[in-house]
């Protein structure tokens, strides 16, 4: 089963967005890796990917979270 551990992330979060410096061009930079990563896990697990938008980053969480039979690995 594909997993993500939330002290793997509870890091990152805090030194990449508790900041002041933060600026509009970082969050889209961030959030279109976010996007990537979340297209390229669904990719890995052999998920249907047709008609998904790369930029539909809620909806293809959903299916990355929801999908009912991941790649054994």
């Amino acid at each position: 089963m594909f997993s993500l551990s939330y002290s793997h992330f509870s890091g990152l979060f805090t030194r990449e967005f508790n900041t002041d410096t933060l600026t509009g061009d970082r969050l889209r930079a961030d959030i279109a890796k976010l996007n990537a990563n979340i297209v390229t896990s669904c990719m890995s697990q052999g998920i249907p990917m047709e008609n998904t938008q790369v930029t539909h980053t809620l909806e293809n969480l959903w299916k990355l979270l929801t999908y009912k039979q991941y790649r054994s690995r």
